[in-house]
């Protein structure tokens, strides 16, 4: 479905989300430009508006990439919320900077209004709803009443809520999640993730009824792909282009 490429090793001192920001011209930020537009047409019939974000295993880059889009498709004027829904590692908000007094927990279980759970990016207005760091983590928070009419809310008043969730071949509710969003998006580390370990999740996803709209490639060295057998002058040149400045 898309790729996304390393940073470049001169602005690996800032964080992808920050790097967006400062450097929305760039290779890397008219990646998620694509990625966004993949994800909202990918049926023209309807377009999408409730996207789970997810990978196999950790460390594949599946919440770096949630935030980036989130940060790109608000940059690109679309009304945008991401939703921490990771709920043993709490990655978005903490990629995010965020230290919040309440969050999806507390206003599912009634303790907080939404207003005061959602927090907004000051760079770029995307909207957040983040995790505390409640040691308490509840069973079945997705397959709650509650978490369903959260969703139909949210729907009423942003264009695209974005879940970054645990890897579903570890996490039981990422997979509850997948059956109950319009698309899925898979985060696979390039030249990490093991073939068959993307098939069993994919079958998993599979199985759950969800719509895989497809994969990703995440950490993507475009100047060693460029050098693949299979990779000709076109690709040199793409290369090129997503490594520019």
């Amino acid at each position: 479905m898309g790729q996304i490429p390393l940073l470049p090793a001169a602005a690996r001192k800032l964080s992808p989300a920050d790097y967006l920001v400062e450097k929305p011209h760039t290779g890397f930020a008219e990646a998620f430009r694509n990625l966004r537009a993949s994800i909202m047409f990918a049926d023209l019939d309807k377009a999408a508006k409730t996207v789970a974000i997810v990978s196999s295993l950790p460390e594949e880059g599946k919440t770096s990439m949630t935030y980036c889009l989130g940060r790109m498709a608000s940059m690109s004027g679309t009304k945008t919320i991401v939703i921490d829904g990771d709920l043993r590692r709490r990655q978005l908000t903490e990629v995010a900077g965020i230290e919040p007094e309440s969050g999806l927990l507390e206003y599912l279980f009634g303790e907080a209004r939404l207003s005061d759970a959602v927090m907004t990016d000051d760079k770029t207005g995307l909207d957040i709803l983040p995790l505390t760091d409640r040691k308490h983590t509840p069973r079945d928070v997705f397959g709650s009443r509650a978490f369903d009419a959260l969703m139909n809310m949210l729907q009423q008043t942003y264009d695209l809520i974005i879940i970054d969730t645990g890897p579903v071949l570890l996490m039981a509710e990422t997979r509850v999640v997948t059956s109950k969003v319009d698309q899925v998006v898979v985060a696979c580390r390039w030249r990490s993730t093991p073939r068959g370990t993307l098939k069993d999740t994919l079958k998993i996803l599979h199985d759950f009824h969800a719509n895989v709209a497809g994969v990703v490639l995440t950490f993507v060295d475009l100047r060693k792909r460029a050098h693949n057998s299979y990779a000709g002058s076109s690709y040199k040149a793409y290369a090129k282009y997503y490594s520019a400045d």
